[in-house]
């Protein structure tokens, strides 16, 4: 998506409880009353000035002249989370112009993950972090007890200040298998599925220390899926 395109891509979300809703659009991040998002209304007039705007692409990216408007969605190159009640993180997946490695197990350096943190009250930037990473499987995830980074086969457990804590790698013995990194909705479970075209090996783990919990094999689950404390939630015909 070039930066001049006419239908950038739009990612709301709407805060019941703060009244606002984040939006990104473009290279840009801006939060406004939740008013604006009211799907009955197509442009209210208290709607033209968002309550702060951030920029959160590095200037000089290279990602947009080729970049397609399903990537944001598909692929997981952009995306917004709460850290806690006073903080955002902003996380978008950017090209570097540099060329992919094949055979080292460390994410190549063609895409760069970008993430930015700002005071949800004011848009005031705190601090940026960037990761080598690859056009696919990547993800940020927020847990109870800090943050989880994928960057291909790469998995980086942090603290809430972006303190590394533990990394592991996720084996991948063919061409075949697949990884998913879950989240539960309140952050207290993390769960990894390694699947193939046979089986699912699910492990569990505690969204605030990120120690094991459980492991198990069964039926392969692919997505789209759902977890909690509790259960797992699928839309899959074939469980």
């Amino acid at each position: 998506m070039e930066r001049g395109n006419p239908s950038p891509v739009v990612i709301e979300v709407n805060l019941l409880f703060q009244r606002a809703a984040i939006l990104i659009i473009g290279s840009a991040f801006w939060i406004c009353s939740s008013a604006c998002v009211n799907a009955a209304q197509s442009k209210p007039a208290d709607c033209t000035t968002p309550l702060w705007t951030a920029p959160v692409v590095l200037a000089g990216d290279e990602a947009g002249k080729s970049r397609n408007a399903t990537d944001a969605t598909e692929n997981g190159f952009v995306g917004v989370a709460f850290l806690d009640d006073d903080r955002l993180i902003v996380h978008e997946v950017d090209r570097t112009g540099e060329l992919s490695s094949r055979t080292n197990l460390d994410p190549s350096s063609a895409f760069r993950l970008h993430a930015s943190v700002f005071v949800a009250s004011s848009g005031k930037a705190l601090f940026a972090k960037d990761w080598d990473t690859r056009a696919h499987d990547t993800s940020v995830g927020v847990t109870s007890g800090g943050v989880l980074v994928r960057t291909g086969r790469l998995v980086r457990f942090y603290s809430r200040d972006f303190l590394e804590l533990q990394e592991m790698t996720l084996p991948q013995p063919n061409l075949h298998d697949a990884w998913v990194m879950s989240v539960s909705a309140t952050g207290k479970t993390v769960m990894f599925n390694h699947y193939d075209q046979k089986e699912s090996r699910f492990e569990m783990r505690d969204g605030s220390t990120f120690k094991q919990l459980k492991a198990w094999g069964e039926g392969p689950l692919r997505l789209p899926y759902s977890i909690s404390e509790v259960g797992i939630g699928t839309a899959d015909p074939h469980p």
